[in-house]
C-alpha cells in the first residue's frame, strides 16, 4: 500500500468511529483534522468533500460490523434457525462504539442528505436480504414452517433488534429481554415442528 492510500486509509479508521459517536453529519471538520493529525487541504487531498469522507467512514464501519458478524456465523451450526438466531444475537449483543451504524445514520441524514441516507438503506437492504435468503433457505428446507413469508419475517425480526438497540442506550438491559423475545419468534413461532 503506497503512503497515500496508507494516509487515506488512516483518516477513514480514525473518522469512522468519531462520525459513529458524535453524527456524520454534526461533527465539525474541526475535530476530525484534531483526530487526524491532518489539515483541512491534507484531508480534501483524498476526499471530494466531508460527504465523501462521511460515506467512507459509514462504509467503513459497515465493514466491521459485518466482520463481526460473519465470525459468529461461522461457529454456527447448521441450519436456518441456528444461523438466523447467531446472526440476530451477533448484531443484537455488539457494543459497537456510538451504537448502530445504520440507526444512526438514518437519523441524522434523512432530511439532510440523499447519498448518505442512500447508502444507510442500501446498508440495510443488505441485513433485510440476508435473513429473508436465509428464512427462504429454511422454508425449502424444512427447518422454517412453510406458510412464513421472507420478507415480513425479516422486517418484524430487525425492526425489534434495532428496537432493542435504540432502548439499550436508554435502558441498559433491555436488549437481554427483548432477544429473549426475539429466540422465542424464531423457535416457537418460525421453526418447523420436528418430523415425527
Amino acid at each position: 500500500m503506497r503512503k497515500g492510500e496508507r494516509t487515506k486509509q488512516h483518516v477513514i479508521e480514525t473518522t469512522a468511529l468519531l462520525l459513529n459517536k458524535r453524527g456524520y453529519l454534526s461533527t465539525p471538520l474541526s475535530e476530525i483534522t484534531q483526530a487526524t493529525g491532518l489539515q483541512k487541504g491534507g484531508l480534501y487531498n483524498h476526499f471530494r468533500d466531508k460527504e465523501e469522507l462521511s460515506l467512507e467512514s459509514f462504509d467503513h464501519n459497515c465493514r466491521v460490523v459485518e466482520a463481526h458478524i460473519r465470525d459468529r456465523l461461522e461457529t454456527a451450526l447448521p441450519g436456518a434457525v441456528e444461523r438466523l438466531t447467531t446472526y440476530i444475537e451477533a448484531y443484537s449483543l455488539m457494543d459497537y462504539p456510538g451504537g448502530c451504524p445504520i440507526e444512526n445514520l438514518v437519523i441524522e441524514a434523512e432530511a439532510v442528505s440523499e447519498p448518505l441516507f442512500g447508502r444507510a438503506k442500501a446498508a440495510m437492504d443488505d441485513i433485510l436480504g440476508f435473513i429473508e435468503a436465509t428464512i427462504a433457505e429454511g422454508v425449502a428446507s424444512g427447518d422454517i414452517r412453510s406458510g412464513i413469508d421472507p420478507r415480513e419475517a425479516a422486517l418484524f425480526l430487525f425492526s425489534a433488534v434495532e428496537g432493542g438497540i435504540l432502548l439499550r442506550k436508554l435502558y441498559p438491559d433491555a436488549m437481554a429481554s427483548v432477544l429473549e423475545r426475539i429466540k422465542r419468534y424464531i423457535k416457537e413461532e418460525l421453526r418447523a415442528a420436528p418430523r415425527a
